[in-house]
């Protein structure tokens, strides 16, 4: 198939995960520290800008539908190369609405990763790490999500974390659950027992 091909909405072939791979090219910042970036600034901040959704979040590439991966390595890569030019580019209000969004509504709980997506342990880690690099209130995302319940749920008999509830354990999705966790109880969230 032709690598530009339509590949449904939203997605075009090879570019359905560059937002993904730019905190990769990014960290290479920390590598090589001696290295001129400002164009390769410039650019990165211009195509991540490019993959911003209207409604809040980021898509996979220019045009995608919002998804919570590619907002998370977005924000990443941006915080990562810091300035006020990349800095400000995060629309913090759209993002916040975005990440809201992405909450499960009661009874559920936990984050979808997009509008009609999955439920997982992913969502969660990815959701309140964007939240807290953003320095967005992390902790009333988690309580919205009411994250304790939907980790709980997660939770297998053999002690690790399954990406949903009934799914088998995985140590990247018991990472992704203890770092949710984490970054829930470091932005002040508190839970009843």
């Amino acid at each position: 198939p032709d690598p530009g091909a339509d590949a449904g909405e939203g997605v075009r072939g090879g570019v359905a995960r560059r937002a993904a791979r730019t905190p990769a090219g990014v960290g290479g910042r920390r590598v090589f520290p001696s290295l001129s970036l400002s164009a390769a600034r410039a650019d990165a901040v211009s195509f991540l800008s490019s993959c911003a959704h209207p409604g809040g979040g980021y898509g996979g590439g220019p045009g995608q539908a919002p998804h919570l991966a590619p907002t998370y390595a977005a924000v990443a890569a941006l915080v990562t190369l810091g300035g006020g030019e990349a800095l400000s580019s995060i629309d913090r209000e759209s993002l916040r609405a975005f990440l809201f969004a992405s909450v499960n509504p009661p009874p559920s709980s936990g984050f979808r990763v997009c509008d009609g997506g999955e439920s997982d342990v992913r969502g969660a880690y990815t959701a309140l790490a964007a939240a807290s690099l953003a320095g967005l209130d992390a902790g009333a995302l988690a309580r919205a999500a009411r994250l304790p319940v939907f980790l709980s749920a997660c939770a297998t008999p053999s002690g690790g974390l399954g990406g949903a509830p009934g799914n088998e354990a995985h140590g990247g999705y018991a990472y992704c659950g203890a770092a949710a966790a984490a970054l829930a109880e470091r932005a002040g969230a508190r839970f009843d027992p």
